[in-house]
């Protein structure tokens, strides 16, 4: 598989208000497995086939809705933060460590569209 590059979709997670039913969810509708992060809170990496396709765990927060995010590979979170108000977007969580995977930001575009970038991601393409 090649590796996506940077600007491209490198992960996807799931938010979800019980983490539990959405494993379940997942495992049983698409034949995935999952292995649940230790120490992650409740985060789980989902594999198909020995590869990681997404994640799923907890919402980041109480007010927004259980959804999937998608995560486009970035070369600076820093800089990618500060360029979303410039482009009119909206920071939603600046820069955070996401466990072992890199450094992410939650934004939205102007039309409130949900999204993420990921820099440093060793989750992308493995």
């Amino acid at each position: 598989m090649t590796p996506p590059t940077m600007g491209e979709p490198g992960w996807a997670d799931l938010g979800s208000s019980d983490v539990d039913a959405s494993h379940t969810f997942y495992t049983t509708l698409f034949g995935w497995a999952v292995d649940v992060v230790p120490d992650g809170g409740g985060y789980g990496i989902f594999h198909l086939d020995g590869k990681q396709v997404a994640g799923g765990g907890p919402r980041t927060s109480d007010e927004g809705p259980a959804a999937w995010t998608v995560y486009a590979l970035i070369d600076d979170a820093a800089a990618s933060s500060a360029r979303v108000a410039e482009a009119g977007g909206t920071v939603i969580a600046p820069t955070l460590e996401a466990m072992t995977a890199g450094t992410m930001v939650i934004v939205h575009d102007p039309q409130g569209a949900v999204f993420a970038v990921l820099q440093n991601a060793r989750t992308a393409g493995s």
